[in-house]
């Protein structure tokens, strides 16, 4: 699941700190969402794909200050670029996705989702693609679909509002350096649903690196 945040279109902005390089006249329906799963939290961790790497993991929901909580994470444990993040996520906040892929980028940070049960889906496929290389076990999962918003009723933008989050979330597609196909794929997918995507389209799309 994905949702859209609270913050105001040059809120928006001021975090992601991304241009707008591509409008996209397309509408995504937001729908209510509720969740149950527990806010993303990074720990240091070990073994698996690791090896000697500095390993640590993010699981969880993706919530309103999950970004500023991996930037602190990482401070305050000394990471360096190399170090490697395993994520496991069911999605959560649209912005704080995106915003944590680019503090992941800049951090010099790889991403991968392991087994056993391991899956990344809706906004944290945004926080994935963040990742300098970026690895799916076999078995792992990474899906997409369309955003969900918060409240108890539908949630309708202005066409210029729904315009501005699908360039934020292309342009972010675009500068991680993953295939637009992905975005085509999530607009395509219902909110009430999950395209999964295959190893052969993570490869094909340039989602994974290797």
């Amino acid at each position: 699941m994905h949702r859209l945040g609270h913050p105001a279109q040059h809120r928006i902005l001021q975090l992601l700190g991304a241009p707008l390089g591509i409008l996209v006249i397309l509408l995504v329906v937001l729908i209510a969402s509720t969740s149950s799963a527990a806010a993303m939290t990074f720990k240091m961790t070990s073994g698996g794909e690791c090896g000697t790497r500095t390993c640590m993991s993010g699981s969880g929901e993706i919530g309103d200050h999950t970004a500023n909580d991996f930037a602190a994470f990482i401070k305050a444990n000394n990471i360096r670029p190399g170090a490697l993040l395993v994520l496991d996520s069911p999605g959560g906040n649209l912005t704080q996705g995106l915003a944590l892929g680019g503090k992941i980028r800049r951090a010099g940070v790889s991403t991968t989702v392991q087994v056993p049960g391991g899956a990344c889906a809706s906004a944290c496929v945004y926080a994935f693609l963040g990742g300098v290389e970026r690895t799916v076990a076999k078995g792992a999962k990474l899906g997409v679909h369309q955003v969900y918003g918060r409240g108890g009723a539908s949630v309708a933008l202005q066409v210029s509002d729904t315009q501005l989050l699908l360039s934020l979330v292309a342009t972010h597609i675009r500068r991680m350096g993953a295939s637009m196909d992905v975005f085509t794929l999530a607009l395509g997918t219902p909110p009430e649903s999950m395209y999964w995507m295959s190893s052969s389209e993570l490869s094909r799309f340039a989602v994974v690196t290797a």
